[in-house]
């Protein structure tokens, strides 16, 4: 591990995987084609409202960067400049490849694991992590299944400057139930997919303890974590559209063949897509991800 940084961009190798249950290496690349950013004018917006600085003079950290989403989308609008980071060398590999074009302006590539952080203290004005803290937590471990998402926000706050910005992209239990039309082809499953997620209130006190203030948390009731890719009723019978989200890597190769065979019957009967919208009806309720802004103090 290096304790300091080259200007030019660096692949530090820490760690393997990040993902308790997902390996994102083998489908990094149909994983960057189904996903999009969600709340991308919220983050900007907060940055303008809450840091002294220009947005071209902010120095982000984005923690599980996946392919690198996120920061492309934030460097269009202005941010100056970003650091990748994350568990699977695939995934990195295609946010290298994404934002090559940006120059110095993405200044490290990290390769690392939660909770972990190899960066300096207070070196971040801005540290995001979208739809990763359920990659972390392990429902095996009972009380402590979520220990692996304490230690993280600790480290956050270690590497953010002090009136800094950190910025979570997360699904609620209700959420990952409620508005994620193929999670109610399995039921039970969901229902233990559930237990990865820890709820608002949960991450509310860790987040206090760790040194930060919420200062505002919502809900995008519109936004579609899988973009188009999302609205196909026959979807769970494609490999590609089940490489879009992890949910899939979660199921046994029985609760596999029980989802595809519900979509199977419901095609057969001319059903698709009115069941999809019928399990879809709750998504513009409740939202699929929920955003909370944070400031470390």
């Amino acid at each position: 591990t290096q304790s300091t940084w080259d200007r030019n961009p660096v692949i530090c190798r820490v760690y393997y995987t990040m993902s308790n249950y997902a390996d994102y290496d083998s489908i990094c690349k149909l994983y960057d084609e189904s996903r999009k950013p969600v709340g991308i004018q919220a983050y900007i917006g907060s940055f303008i409202s809450l840091l002294d600085k220009p947005l071209g003079e902010i120095h982000l950290l984005d923690l599980g960067c996946g392919t690198g989403s996120y920061s492309k989308a934030l460097l269009d609008l202005g941010v100056g400049k970003v650091s990748l980071f994350d568990g699977s060398p695939g995934m990195l590999s295609v946010a290298k490849e994404k934002l090559s074009s940006y120059g110095n302006r993405i200044q490290e590539t990290v390769e690392g694991i939660l909770p972990k952080i190899v960066f300096a203290e207070e070196l971040f004005d801005v540290v995001m992590i979208n739809q990763v803290l359920h990659h972390l937590s392990n429902p095996p471990a009972g009380e402590n299944k979520f220990s692996a998402i304490r230690e993280t926000f600790k480290e956050v706050r270690r590497v953010t400057k002090k009136g800094g910005v950190f910025i979570i992209n997360h699904s609620t239990p209700k959420q990952v139930v409620e508005s994620i039309w193929f999670s109610k082809l399995l039921p039970k499953a969901t229902r233990r997919l559930t237990e990865r997620h820890a709820s608002m209130e949960e991450l509310g006190v860790w987040l206090r303890d760790s040194g930060f203030v919420v200062v505002e948390a919502y809900a995008p009731l519109l936004g579609v974590l899988l973009d188009r890719m999302y609205w196909d009723p026959e979807g769970p019978l494609k490999k590609e559209f089940r490489d879009g989200d992890s949910f899939w890597s979660t199921l046994s190769s029985e609760e596999l063949e029980t989802a595809v065979q519900v979509v199977e019957k419901n095609k057969e009967a001319g059903r698709a897509k009115e069941e999809m919208e019928r399990m879809d009806a709750n998504r513009t309720m409740y939202g699929q991800c929920s955003i909370i802004i944070c400031v470390a103090v």
